[in-house]
């Protein structure tokens, strides 16, 4: 084999897409995010006395449950051929 033989040229492509759509944030959603084991609401947490995190808990889950927010998803698409 000759170096090459095994040369090898990869074409790659990458395209980013936005996404907005109407969501409703459902209380089972909000409390994985507030989890124990859950590193943003570790984070929260730790800036918070735990008084104020509960009460910003109670807060966004009351917000998020008498309204449609909308929900901005970023994607990236990636093609690689030969």
């Amino acid at each position: 084999f000759s170096s090459l033989d095994r040369l090898c040229l990869f074409i790659f492509y990458s395209v980013p897409q936005s996404l907005t759509e109407k969501k409703r944030i459902t209380e089972k959603e909000i409390s994985s995010w507030f989890a124990e084991n859950s590193s943003y609401g570790n984070f929260i947490r730790s800036k918070l006395n735990e008084d104020d995190y509960k009460k910003t808990v109670e807060e966004f889950t009351e917000i998020c449950s008498k309204n449609i927010l909308n929900w901005n998803t970023e994607y990236l698409f990636f093609t690689v051929s030969l």
